[in-house]
């Protein structure tokens, strides 16, 4: 997943710094959940987990089953990290919200 990741997360960040307010704020949401799930996936770990975070919020206010199941990718990124604090803690807020 490594180069993939990289070009997703190079891809995303892109998009989401031209974000103007024209696009959905459904499909910029979607965006930061793929930037958090791409930087697990390439090991940056810490940037992954405060990028997550902060989509998480964001995420569930939306109340949408699409962008609630995003969050997948992100507990599935994470799961690499068995055993680290933040991780665990990441994957059981994640599992919070898809269980409500």
């Amino acid at each position: 997943m490594g180069l993939d990741a990289e070009i997703a997360v190079a891809d995303t960040a892109t998009a989401l710094a031209a974000y103007d307010g024209q696009r959905s704020w459904t499909g910029h949401v979607l965006d930061r959940l793929s930037l958090a799930a791409g930087l697990l996936y390439t090991g940056a770990l810490d940037d992954g987990v405060v990028a997550a975070n902060e989509a998480l919020d964001k995420a569930a206010a939306l109340q949408s089953a699409k962008v609630l199941a995003r969050l997948t990718d992100i507990s599935n990124a994470a799961r690499h990290y068995t055993g680290h604090p933040d991780a665990e803690d990441l994957r059981s807020h994640i599992a919070a919200l898809t269980a409500a």
